[in-house]
């Protein structure tokens, strides 16, 4: 059914939204499908008028008697269309299956209990207090050498942060569900990382105070083992101190990606949300594509000049810190990642090719076979996110060319 058979005076029956007062505007969408828009008093004045089924033409009526604004009903009831808010207009957007479903919010509600984050608080400065006061004993890298076959400390390290990667993403997925909001796990990239990222779009229709809750809710968990992981180091036996090590180590690698708030982190989800921002990541690299495309071909639109004055002044200036960050963080990548990468896959496809003892073969194995799942792991997802952007591109150039 097209927007067209809703409109000319007719009834338009919208799905389940829900509406939440923020500043001057309104948060309206879908939970179910994290389908999210803000829309003026006027804009959720219309939604009101539709659900007590007023046509469109009585909605534009009341409108104009209450508010003496000609507002255009039918260009609204398009829009919600478009964003799957009306029964009859999206037949072909199904709602995505959400993980867990049975768990309901009352299962896991204590998760957003104030007493909870307090003594997850101070577990975790008490860990703090520790690791100053042994700052000589913290765990390093170099002290998972006391293992002599790479294969196991790489096993261990792997294993470790795969079981940590999916704990975090679980807090997230839980403590959205607490808020009687779905969510759904999957992999991703962001920039040249593989990362597990859980969907909780839904958590809009929350307050500031539940939405910030479930953003820091993984790296409250990551914390918590690094914690765990140094009083493993500080007062375990040897076995359980290399296993401290492993666990604290895994932790510092999973948190500190999680300031670099110039990609879709957990930590950029807070500043886009404590600085008022809807989608501070697209509008950002929409102003840098509309930057490039004006360096190549002149004048074109900014399509920052929509935004409120402040929001927009804040889409600029982060633009600054995604182009930055971008830059350096690919730079690492090529000039040190790579260079310590590409040596270590081509001395293990030697040790395989030449043979040599089973311990080295099954290290060269392991090493190779790591690094190679992790590669495919991110081309597929890459792939699967970017490909109809690739294939449009490809299309346009086609078309360009002849």
């Amino acid at each position: 059914m097209n927007a067209e058979d809703v409109l000319d005076g007719r009834t338009v029956e919208l799905h389940d939204l829900s509406c939440r007062r923020e500043r001057d505007e309104w948060v309206v969408g879908r939970i179910d499908t994290g389908r999210f828009i803000a829309v003026p008093e006027d804009g959720k004045r219309v939604i009101d008028l539709l659900g007590e089924k007023l046509t469109t033409t009585a909605v534009h009526d009341r409108l104009l008697a209450e508010t003496g604004r000609d507002v255009d009903v039918d260009a609204f009831v398009e829009a919600l269309t478009r964003y799957g808010f009306v029964r009859a207009g999206d037949e072909a957007a199904p709602v995505p299956p959400s993980w867990l479903p049975r768990l309901t919010s009352r299962h896991v509600r204590w998760l957003m209990a104030r007493w909870l984050w307090v003594v997850v608080g101070v577990w975790n400065l008490g860990g703090l207090v520790l690791l100053v006061s042994h700052a000589d004993r913290m765990p390093m890298p170099s002290d998972l050498l006391a293992v002599e076959r790479g294969s196991v400390i790489l096993l261990a390290q792997l294993g470790t942060i795969w079981a940590s990667i999916f704990v975090h993403e679980l807090a997230h997925l839980l403590t959205a569900r607490a808020c009687d909001v779905p969510g759904r796990m999957r992999l991703g990239t962001r920039l040249q990382f593989l990362v597990v990222e859980t969907d909780v779009s839904g958590i809009w229709h929350a307050g500031r105070r539940e939405r910030l809750a479930v953003y820091l809710s993984g790296i409250a968990v990551n914390v918590t083992l690094a914690t765990v992981g140094l009083i493993a180091v500080l007062f375990g036996a040897p076995p359980l101190a290399f296993l401290g090590t492993v666990v604290f180590l895994a932790q510092v690698m999973l948190i500190v990606p999680q300031f670099f708030a110039f990609m879709r982190t957990d930590v950029y989800f807070v500043v886009q949300d404590l600085f008022g921002c809807r989608n501070l990541f697209g509008d950002a690299t929409a102003f840098l594509a509309y930057l490039w495309a004006r360096l190549r071909r002149g004048p074109a639109a900014d399509p920052s000049g929509a935004l409120p004055r402040r929001e927009r002044y804040v889409v600029r200036a982060y633009s600054v810190f995604v182009a930055i960050g971008s830059v350096v963080c690919v730079g690492v990548s090529l000039t040190i990642t790579l260079p310590v990468a590409v040596p270590l896959v081509a001395r293990s496809v030697g040790t395989l090719l030449s043979g040599g003892s089973g311990a080295a073969m099954v290290d060269a194995a392991v090493v190779l076979g790591a690094i190679v799942i992790g590669q495919v792991l991110w081309a597929t997802a890459f792939w699967k996110r970017k490909r109809s952007g690739i294939m449009n591109w490809l299309r346009l150039r086609k078309e360009r060319a002849s």
